[in-house]
């Protein structure tokens, strides 16, 4: 895993356009990436963090190639898509249950201001200690985005994505198929402006609808939550994955699994989660792109709404 952090001075900038910003910028990371035919979750991940007076940006790879274009990404001005920005807007909405209410050639303008200032990535170059964000203990008040609290707007809903009748070879390639899995799924939730969080792995479950599989909730507003809609989008999705066309990307996200010395308690984990006692070289010598291909041609997708 090749792992990256990068930080931005926003002092002076408007915390809530700055919260925003990190939105647009991590989304058209992963626009970008789909849009060449990369895998979500298979190339590695990418997530940013907001503070009074700082931002942060972090990401990993499993791919050298996808480094390579996220560094010449995040070292240019970022082409703000108004699309995007209306989106994550909405999936701010639903990140912190509020309504929101703009100018829109004002947040535009804000937005590009906080283009102009370049990230400075975290290595051997920098001070080892500097102290840039503010004392403040409560984050500030936008004063372009305007908030209101209205819970009553949304709806929660939960995601689980899995298979029915699994063979020992599908469980133990879904042990890490869960991640490009849900990772398609919240790109697909993302463009209908849900917010969402994700379980920490893979869920035995002997009763119906799946044996094994992977829960997450979002958060979307009610009016806009369509359950079969919502199904659709998301097999669709899936069913127009062709893992056989990246061999290299599957090779090199199980390769860092299998050698990541940090987490040797992975089969306790799985274990507990599923009742199945397996080790990483087993689930490392079954995730072929062959298996893979055949695991994931059986993923089932199941919406419901949480009261």
């Amino acid at each position: 895993m090749l792992d990256i952090t990068f930080y931005k001075d926003i002092t002076g900038h408007d915390y809530g356009i700055a919260h925003l910003f990190e939105h647009l910028i991590v989304q058209s990371f992963y626009y970008d990436q789909e849009k060449n035919g990369s895998v979500s979750g298979l190339w590695g991940w990418f997530g940013g963090n907001t503070f009074s007076g700082t931002m942060f940006l972090t990401a990993g790879f499993y791919d050298k190639e996808v480094q390579k274009k996220f560094l010449s990404f995040i070292n240019q001005p970022i082409n703000i898509n108004q699309d995007i920005v209306i989106n994550e807007i909405r999936r701010m909405e639903a990140e912190d249950d509020v309504i929101i209410d703009y100018h829109f050639p004002t947040v535009i303008e804000a937005l590009k201001n906080i283009n102009d200032g370049k990230f400075i990535q975290l290595n051997g170059n920098n001070e080892f200690y500097k102290q840039i964000r503010s004392s403040e203990k409560v984050l500030p008040k936008s004063k372009i985005l305007h908030i209101k609290r209205s819970r009553k707007e949304f709806q929660n809903f939960c995601v689980k994505v899995g298979i029915k009748n699994p063979t020992k070879i599908d469980k133990t390639v879904f042990m890490r198929l869960f991640i490009p899995a849900m990772e398609s799924v919240s790109l697909v939730l993302c463009r209908e402006a849900a917010y969402g969080y994700f379980d920490d792995g893979p869920i035995f479950d002997d009763k119906k609808p799946f044996y094994i599989y992977r829960y997450a909730e979002f958060t979307i507003k009610k009016n806009t939550f369509n359950k079969k809609k919502l199904e659709d989008a998301i097999k669709e999705r899936l069913n127009g994955v062709n893992l056989s066309r990246h061999k290299k990307q599957i090779k090199n996200f199980i390769r860092q699994y299998y050698q990541n010395i940090n987490n040797p308690d992975f089969p306790v984990d799985y274990f507990r989660d599923t009742g199945i006692i397996t080790s990483k070289y087993h689930i490392y010598k079954s995730f072929t792109p062959e298996n893979v291909q055949k695991t994931w041609d059986k993923l089932e997708v199941k919406i419901e709404k949480i009261t």
